[in-house]
């Protein structure tokens, strides 16, 4: 099973790891709700800047308010 990575990336084009095995993606007005294949949730406050279906990434950089 191949499930997507959340990373966050800042201007520097520097990557930091939020959650492995996503199962799912959802808006919520904190930011985003990502949820892991065992049911584990986090809210990230960022918005999505990229997603590639081939490495199952989804790039997120910090939300401005």
């Amino acid at each position: 099973m191949c499930l997507a990575r959340v990373k966050f990336q800042d201007g520097k084009q520097s990557e930091d790891e939020v959650m492995n095995d996503v199962a799912w993606i959802e808006p919520a007005d904190e930011g985003l709700v990502v949820t892991g294949f065992m049911g584990e949730t986090r809210i990230v406050n960022g918005v999505i800047k990229s997603i590639d279906f081939m490495k199952s990434t989804v790039v997120v950089e910090w939300r401005k308010d």
